[in-house]
Parts: structure tokens; sequence; C-alpha cells
């Protein structure tokens, strides 16, 4: 579900690829440097990957190793809970961070070995965009300071923990836990002063104080309604939703519902400029829901056909968002357009996509899953009847290749082809693509002669497992060319 532009480093690293900015290109030069000190160290090394789990250190677990990341310290920081999350998830602030950055599957070059189980590991996970570099987990955690540069880190981590230090980013905020610490420790011993025992007037000022307090509170939670950072409630889970940018007063607002990966969650997704960036401007809503985290797990996922989740009846809850979307923008005065609907997803968001078209998809204008298909065994039928479809993916993908894969013992990844030949089945689509096209590099087989003037079509490009560069302005003029485009600002 991604997790959700990256910076522009042609290096094997990237420290912030899920949501860098342009105030963070001046610390490229910065990680340049300490990756030409890091990679000599890590040339040919042994390399770990898989997916990954969090400990209370700090660690990483993945294919029954532990890992620690290389050239850092995590810092100790204030507790923090993620409400919108089932169950709820609570621990230190720091853990919390790099928990959220664990989507999909961990790459690590042993930089050496503790034990026969635990090394010490150059971390990185795969960026947002097709071909991009991957991002370097400790320098995630160092650039929005949450740990601190070990004794062993080379001069570039050094110099990004100054960075953060100087902005005043994680436990480097004023309020911080640790800088409260460390000012106790330094403080010279002080004697208080006698107090007065507050008389009438000053009982006057503290109720002044209290409800002065109580009316800031009121308009903070005025001023940041749920849907960007924090997240809106129905039975049964939460969603996140970001406002187009400026359009036309009094249209129906056509939406983007767009399911994260694996691990993720909406807020990732809104967060994700390379992608909620293109929707707003071109004046869509972005909706995305927040999977749940089943019972003795640690991870949000989706309970589609053949997941290893079966929690939630997920048509029902997306229904039960999009009336809830509906009320909240009628009391905004405007109105949700259930007709310009398209349903998108990433990984196994993507395979949530596919599970909606089959089982609700004459509720849908159209459907654009991005590496994730049906799970096995695919279903006998689609009741929700002929749909249209984008279908995006990687031909080098090795987290969901195109022929599916097993996880585990029980559970099975499905084949995109037979995926897509269950819908062309469902469509009367014909054997054969009709046309072919290449746009963004990739090469798209199109079948057109689908009931209904329905078209399905499957792209593929040369990548693995991501979004590719441009896909939302891909997916938008594909939807486009069958649904009224937003109504433009007068």
């Amino acid at each position: 579900m991604p997790r959700r532009g990256e910076d522009r480093l042609n290096g094997r690293f990237t420290i912030d690829g899920a949501r860098a900015r342009p105030r963070r290109h001046a610390a490229i030069p910065i990680v340049l440097l300490a990756l030409v000190w890091l990679l000599p160290a890590i040339a040919g090394a042994d390399t770990i990957e898989g997916l990954a789990t969090l400990d209370a250190r700090g660690d990483l677990h993945l294919d029954g190793v532990r890992v620690t990341l290389f050239g850092i310290t995590v810092a100790p920081s204030e507790r923090d809970c993620r409400t919108w999350l089932r169950p709820v998830r609570c621990g230190p602030r720091a853990l919390l961070f790099l928990e959220d950055r664990l989507e999909g599957f961990v790459h690590c070059e042993v930089a050496r070995r503790l034990a026969r189980d635990h090394v010490v590991a150059v971390c990185t996970v795969a960026g947002a965009r097709l071909f991009g570099p991957r991002i370097d987990l400790a320098a995630q955690m160092l650039i929005h300071g949450w740990a601190f540069a070990s004794a062993e880190a080379p001069p570039g981590y050094r110099r990004l923990q100054q960075a953060a230090r100087r902005r005043g980013l994680g436990v480097w905020r004023p309020e911080s836990v640790i800088l409260r610490r460390r000012r106790r420790r330094r403080r010279a011993v002080v004697v208080p002063r006698r107090v007065r025992a507050p008389g009438p007037a000053s009982s006057v000022t503290v109720l002044a104080m209290v409800l002065s307090i109580w009316a800031i509170d009121a308009r903070a939670g005025e001023a940041s309604p749920c849907g960007v950072e924090r997240a809106c409630e129905v039975a049964d889970g939460t969603y996140h939703m970001a406002m187009p940018a400026d359009g036309a007063a009094g249209q129906a607002l056509p939406a983007v519902l767009f399911f994260h990966g694996y691990g993720a969650s909406g807020g990732l997704v809104l967060g994700d400029a390379g992608l909620a960036g293109p929707i707003a401007r071109r004046g869509y809503l972005l909706i995305a829901p927040d999977g749940l985290v089943p019972p003795g797990r640690d991870r949000a996922s989706w309970s589609h056909q053949g997941s290893p989740s079966q929690v939630r009846d997920e048509p029902a809850f997306v229904t039960r968002v999009l009336d809830d979307v509906a009320t909240r923008l009628e009391a905004m005065g405007r109105s949700l357009d259930r007709g310009r609907i398209l349903v998108a997803g990433f990984s196994q968001g993507g395979s949530m996509a596919w599970h909606m078209a089959c089982f609700a998809g004459d509720r849908f204008a159209g459907f654009a899953p991005v590496s994730g298909a049906f799970w096995q065994p695919l279903p006998e039928d689609c009741p929700g009847g002929p749909v249209r479809m984008l279908h995006v993916h990687g031909l080098t993908d090795q987290v969901v290749p195109l022929e599916g894969r097993a996880i585990g013992d029980h559970w099975h990844q499905g084949d995109t082809f037979a995926s897509m030949h269950l819908l062309r089945a469902v469509g009367a689509c014909g054997d054969r693509p009709d046309r072919f096209e290449t746009p963004l590099d990739m090469r798209c087989r199109i079948f057109e002669g689908c009931t209904g003037e329905r078209t399905l079509e499957l792209c593929l490009h040369d990548g693995g497992h991501a979004v590719p560069a441009g896909w939302a302005d891909l997916a938008l003029d594909w939807f486009e060319s069958f649904s009224p485009p937003p109504a433009p600002v007068p």
C-alpha cells in the first residue's frame, strides 16, 4: 500500500526516496560522501533480503537474522500511538518512524557479523519510482532526527545528524525528552522561592488560563479536521482524504480511491508527492483507506480473496468510507461524483483493486492496479461484471512476480496473466489484443472488444516492484478517455 518522489541521486541508495523535498537537495553531496566511504567496505559482502520486523532495540529481523543498522544508534524518544491502526500501535516515536518505512522487501548488505544470527548491515528499501535508487534506512533516521551517528559512522552520516540538530527535528526538537534530560543534568541546583498561596484573585487568573487553553484546543480541533494528518474513522476502520486543488465551485468531485501496500497506511499514500501531487493538480479527490492489522500480526493488510488476513468485509468497508466522504463533502458545500471514481492500488493494494473489480466492479468507473493481481485460488466468477482496467507491472518484479509466488506454506499470489484471462472471459474480450501501445517506455496489450465498450489493458515495464514515474498522469489520461475530466476553474 505503499508507501508512496525521490532524490535524484545516481547511486545505490537514496536517503529519502519516498518523501523527497526540494530543501533536502543540499544533503545529497553529504550522502554521496557517506556512500563513497561505505561502498568499498560492503562491496561483495553477504546480502540478506526479506520482509522485516522491528524489535524494541531498533534492530531488524529478517530471514532468521537480527540486523543492526550500520552507522547509527536509535535515539530514545517519547512514546506515541498510531491511533488510526487497529489494534492501536504504540511505542517510542523513533521506532514507529522506522517501522513505517519497512514496507515490502528490505535488502541488507552485511558490513560485519557479530554472531551467526546477528549482523551489522546497510539496509535499504525500494524507492517509490521506476529505476529510482533505494532508500537508506539509517540515513532516513538521521535526517529526521531519530538516531545518533555512531563512532564508526562515515562523515556524511555525522553531517546528516548535525543538519537535523540545526533544524530541530526528531529528538532535537526543543520540547524533546532527550534535550530536557540533558538540560536537567547541566542545571545547577536551585533553591525554590517561597510561593504565596493563591487567593481569590489568583484563582480567577488560573480559571481564565484554563478556559483559554480549552478555547485554543477547540480552535486547533476545528483547524485540523480529519483527512490528511488525522485519519477519518468509520465502522471497522479508518481512511485518509486529500482535497484537490481549487476547482469549479459547485462541481461534484471525481475521486481516486487508492489502496496502500502491505504494512503501509493511507497517510503514507497522501505523503507521496509523486502520487498525490498530480491527482490534486488535476482536480481529483484522493481517498486512501487503511488496511487492518490482523490478530497476532504487526503489519496492516487487506482481506481480499486469497489473503492470509480475513478480518473485514472490504467492499462493505469501502462503501462506509465513501458514504462518510460524501457526508463530509456535503458539510463543506461540495459533493462526491460516485460515477467517476477510479480505484487503484500498489502491491497488495493492487490486489485489493482487483478484488474490488471482481466483487464490486459495477460500482466504479475504472480500475488501475500496480504490481498486484488476484491471489490463489482465483475467483470462479466475478459478479461485478465486466470492468475497465489498466494494469501496470514490472517485468523484473520479484516481490510480486508476474507469475505470482508462495507466501509461507498456505498462501500464494496469483498469476497476473491468469487474472487478466479471467477478466477477459467475464467481459467476453477475445483471445488476442486489438492493439498495442508504448507509453512511458511500457509495452501495453489492449483488449477493446469487450462487453459494454469496456477495455482491458496490460502494460509492462522493465523495472521491478515500484510505481513507475509518471504513473498518476498515465492512469488519469486513460481514465479521462472514457470519463469526463474535472471541470476547469472559470
